[in-house]
This record gives C-alpha cells, sequence and structure tokens, in this order.
C-alpha cells in the first residue's frame, strides 16, 4: 500500500517535490492544505489530490494521512511541526529545520518522545552520488581530509517583503543557503572545533552574504559561503591528502563529480637506458613532439575520474522514498538524515549568525 501523504503549505518547492511523486511507486499525495484556499485548489487540480484541507487542523485530523510534508515559510517550521507531531502525524519538515536550535531541539523531542518518525528535508542528502562520496571517504579513498571548500549563491530581488530579505520570514543567507553548506561539511567532517564568519548586512538587517570558516579536530578546515546577491560557483571541493574531489554545479542537486588523485601516473615514455633501436626512435624530432602531444592528455586521463548519474524528474524523489521506507519498516529517523545531525547544523547556525541579526520567531 502506498504511503499517504498530506502536503502543508504548496509554493514553488512544494510543486517540484509534488512533481517527483510521480517517480516513487509506494507513495501518494492525499490531501493539501494551505494559508489561501484558492491556492490548495489549485495545487490539487494540478496534482489530483483527492482532498483540499481548509486547515491545518482539518489536514493532521484526517485518518488517510499517514505523514505530513511541511513547506510553509521557515518561521512557520516549528509551530507546525510540532502540531503535526502532537497530533500523531509523522513529519518531513523542509529545511531550514526551524529557525534555531531551541526550536529544533523541542521539535526533536517531540518526535522522539511520542516515537514518532521525523526528518528534515535536507534533499541534498538522499541523492545517490553524494552517498557514494560520502562511502568513498570513509572507506579512505580520499586519504585524510583536509579541506572542504562549498559556495551556493543566486542573485535574489531586493524585496523586504519576500521571504529572502524579510527578517519576520526568517529571511537570510545563512538559514535559506548556508544550510546547505553546514549540512554537507556535517555529512563529511563532523562538528567542528571552532567556527568564524563575516557577514555582509542588507538594509532589512538580514545576512546579505556570509563566509564562515570552520575548524576540526583532526586540522581539517571547512571553507564555506552562501549569497542573496552573487552568482558563485555553486560548487564544493573536498580535498583529501591523497584526491581532490569536485562536486560540480549545483553541488546541492549533485549528478556529477570528478576525482583527481594526488600522485600523477609515472612517464608512459622510455628511461634513459634504452638502447639499439627504440632509443634511436625515441631521440627522433617528430616522436619527441608526439610524446609532448600526447604525454599530459595520458596523465590527465589517469588522473581524472568523473562520474555521472542521471535521473528524471527534480532529484525529490529520493528524499519522498526514503522518508516512505522508514516509515513502512518502523523507523523513527532516517539513517541519511538523523535528527542529531539536524539539531547540530541548527546548533553551529546559531554560533555563527551574529545577535543582532537573528530572526524574529514567531510565538
Amino acid at each position: 500500500m502506498a504511503v499517504r501523504w498530506g502536503f502543508v503549505g504548496c509554493g514553488a518547492v512544494a510543486y517540484e517535490v509534488a512533481e517527483d511523486f510521480a517517480l516513487v511507486s509506494d507513495a501518494v499525495i492525499a490531501g493539501v492544505t494551505a494559508r489561501h484556499e484558492d491556492s490548495a485548489q489549485r495545487f490539487a487540480a494540478r496534482f489530483s489530490v483527492p482532498r483540499v484541507h481548509p486547515d491545518l487542523e482539518s489536514l493532521l485530523a484526517d485518518p488517510d494521512i499517514d505523514i505530513v510534508y511541511i513547506a510553509t515559510p521557515h518561521h512557520l517550521h516549528h509551530q507546525h511541526a510540532l502540531a503535526a507531531l502532537r497530533a500523531g502525524k509523522p513529519v518531513v519538515c523542509e529545511k531550514p529545520f526551524t529557525v534555531d536550535a531551541r526550536q529544533a531541539r523541542e521539535v526533536i523531542e517531540a518526535a522522539r518522545r511520542q516515537q514518532l518518525f521525523c526528518m528534515e528535508a535536507m534533499w541534498m542528502r538522499f541523492f545517490p552520488l553524494l552517498r557514494e562520496i560520502r562511502a568513498r571517504a570513509e572507506s579512505g579513498e580520499f586519504g585524510t581530509l583536509r579541506l572542504l571548500r562549498a559556495d551556493f549563491g543566486y542573485p535574489t530581488p531586493r524585496d523586504a517583503d519576500n521571504r529572502f530579505f524579510n527578517p519576520a520570514l526568517a529571511g537570510g543567507a545563512l538559514l535559506d543557503r548556508g544550510v546547505y553548506t553546514l549540512s554537507l561539511a556535517q555529512l563529511l567532517l563532523g562538528e567542528p572545533v571552532e567556527v568564524q564568519q563575516l557577514v555582509t548586512t542588507a538594509e532589512t538587517g538580514v545576512d546579505e552574504q556570509i563566509a564562515c570558516l570552520l575548524r576540526y579536530e583532526n586540522g581539517a578546515i571547512a571553507d564555506l559561503s552562501a549569497s542573496l546577491s552573487g552568482l558563485t560557483a555553486n560548487t564544493a571541493v573536498l580535498t583529501g591528502d591523497q584526491a581532490r574531489v569536485t562536486i560540480h554545479e549545483p553541488f546541492y542537486r549533485p549528478d556529477r563529480f570528478t576525482i583527481r588523485r594526488a600522485t600523477p601516473p609515472a612517464s608512459s615514455g622510455q628511461t634513459s637506458s634504452a638502447t639499439g633501436l627504440k632509443s634511436r626512435l625515441l631521440r627522433q624530432p617528430a616522436l619527441q613532439r608526439l610524446r609532448q602531444t600526447i604525454t599530459p592528455t595520458i596523465k590527465h586521463w589517469l588522473r581524472d575520474k568523473t562520474v555521472t548519474a542521471h535521473y528524471p524528474g527534480h532529484g525529490y524523489q529520493f528524499e519522498i522514498a526514503e522518508a516512505s521506507r522508514c516509515l513502512r519498516e518502523g523507523l523513527s529517523e532516517s539513517p541519511l538524515m538523523p535528527l542529531d545531525d539536524t539539531l547540530a547544523v541548527m546548533t553551529l547556525m546559531d554560533r555563527l549568525r551574529p545577535a543582532a541579526h537573528e530572526p524574529e520567531r514567531s510565538a
């Protein structure tokens, strides 16, 4: 039997997530509610959702909904997640999970107390290629991890009323985009022992740009940045002492990565000990020019390996499938996105965000 999902909120991200349900055989959208009923009606018509609920309470009381997906603005995540859990509904909540660690801890404690499944919808974590990179890193293929560089930035309209620049809607680069870089660092390097940050503040008071330096117990460093106003490379580069891994743009929706080995292969040419005919041939100008042309190409080919995965849709099918699997198997947390990781990232964001720029909280 398919897992029946209820959607709370139907903005742009919810539409993309809903489109990917067509790629998951054992999950369906059974109900939706939104602040404006006409928005919910349009969403239901687009995705053939059988029930449009007039409010959150009605959706949470629906016995035909197995799990709730929260896609409301950031500042409402805490309120809506707690309401769902108190109603006995498992939860998948969009990132950022809440606006701070205090709120995250309350939601996590409620889920664990009631033994209900709860997961942050950090879709990046569920992509097969990122799971492969982590497995390779843990196997030691890249050697000791030394450095992570990642950035996430796209120019965003400077509208004081939109969710990006409005402090009342928990706007800012850190919560909206920096959370991806921090979640990646948490996945690959763990929790840092020292943090530093530089912040550019928008006229509305939110962080428009933020750069973070994190140092880890083994000496590794993460250099992370996020921007609402600049077009960055949107890549991630993980460096070990044996190899460098580049997750190509966009790193948060990974479909291609390249591994470059630290040690180049030995020259394919003949050594100076060559004698006779081979030696004379290798000294011919035409052959030497050919070797000079092809040897760098051969070395590049041997040192670099690119792994690519093509998939349909937006890529949300992986988190939908994982949450549905966990629910069917009676798990209260996903091993791919454990709640301890969510709380660690929220706690780190509290440390990085200057107190003067903390987002406003709803009651």
